[in-house]
C-alpha cells in the first residue's frame, strides 16, 4: 500500500495570483471614484461594502491558494462553484447604486434575459459535470476557461431579475422556484454519482496526472474524505444549501 502524505500532491502549487489582485484593486478604485463623483454614497456604506466583499470573495475563490485545495475534494470544488455562481453575483448586484440598476433594467426585458440566462446556465452547468465533457475540457485549458467565463457571466445575468423592483413578488417567487429546478439536475448528478461512481472521476484524474499514479492507488494518497461517496453527497447538498440561502437572502433585501 502506498504511504504518501496527501500534501505532496499540491506541494509547490500553492500560489497567490498577484496580477489578478492588482486588477481587482484597480476595479475597486474605479468603483469608489464613480461613487464619490456621481452618487451620494459614501465609501463605507452598505452598498460599497457589498462590492468590497464581492471583490475579496472573487480573489479568494480564483486568485488564492484555495484554488489548489479544491483539487482535493468534490465538495471543495462545489464550494468554489457555489461561491462564484450563487454568492458573488448577488453581492455584486447589491453593490450597484439603485438608480444605475433601475436604468439598466426594464421589467419585461430583464425577466426575459434572466430567464434565458437561467435556462442556459442550468444546461451548461449540468453538462460541465458530466464526466465525458469535463474530461474533454480539462484536456484543453483554453476551452475550459472560456466555458467557465460563460457560466460566470450567465450566473450574473440570471440573478438580475431578483434585483428588479418593478417585478412583482409573485414573479420573483416563481423565478426563484424555477432557479431551484434548473439547478437540481447538477446536484442530483453528484448525489447519484456517490452511489455508482465512488472515488473516480475527471477531477481526481486531473489531480494526480502529473504524478503518473495509477487510478487504483489514487485513494491511498488522498485524505480519507476526498472523492468518496460522502464527499460527492456533501458536494451535491452543499450546492443546494448555498443556492437556497442565497435566494432567501436576496428575497429579504431592502
Amino acid at each position: 500500500m502506498i504511504r504518501v502524505d496527501w500534501r505532496l500532491l499540491i506541494q509547490g502549487q500553492l500560489t497567490w495570483n498577484w496580477p489578478f489582485l492588482f486588477i481587482l484593486v484597480f476595479i475597486t478604485g474605479g468603483y469608489v471614484y464613480y461613487l464619490s463623483r456621481y452618487t451620494n454614497l459614501k465609501p463605507f456604506q452598505k452598498q460599497p461594502l457589498f462590492f468590497y466583499s464581492a471583490m475579496l470573495l472573487l480573489f479568494i475563490l480564483i486568485g488564492s491558494p484555495f484554488t489548489d485545495y479544491i483539487k482535493l475534494s468534490f465538495s471543495m470544488h462545489m464550494l468554489q462553484m457555489s461561491g462564484l455562481f450563487f454568492v458573488f453575483p448577488p453581492f455584486l448586484l447589491f453593490s450597484i447604486p439603485t438608480m444605475v440598476l433601475s436604468n439598466m433594467q426594464k421589467p419585461k426585458s430583464s425577466f426575459t434575459i434572466g430567464r434565458s440566462a437561467l435556462y442556459l446556465f442550468g444546461i451548461l452547468f449540468f453538462l460541465y459535470h458530466v464526466p465525458l465533457l469535463l474530461t474533454f475540457l480539462l484536456q484543453f485549458p483554453l476551452f475550459h476557461k472560456i466555458y467557465l467565463i460563460i457560466l460566470f457571466l450567465l450566473a450574473i445575468l440570471m440573478w438580475m431579475p431578483f434585483f428588479n423592483n418593478q417585478l412583482s413578488s409573485n414573479q420573483k417567487k416563481k423565478y426563484a422556484f424555477m432557479s431551484g429546478i434548473m439547478l437540481m439536475p447538477a446536484c442530483m448528478l453528484f448525489i447519484m454519482s456517490a452511489f455508482f461512481q465512488g472515488g473516480s472521476g475527471p477531477l481526481a484524474t486531473q489531480l494526480t496526472a502529473h504524478l503518473c499514479i495509477p487510478d487504483a492507488d489514487l485513494l491511498q494518497l488522498l485524505p480519507a474524505f476526498s472523492f468518496s461517496a460522502s464527499d460527492q453527497l456533501a458536494a451535491g447538498f452543499s450546492m443546494l444549501a448555498v443556492h437556497k440561502l442565497a435566494i432567501m437572502a436576496v428575497k429579504q433585501r431592502k
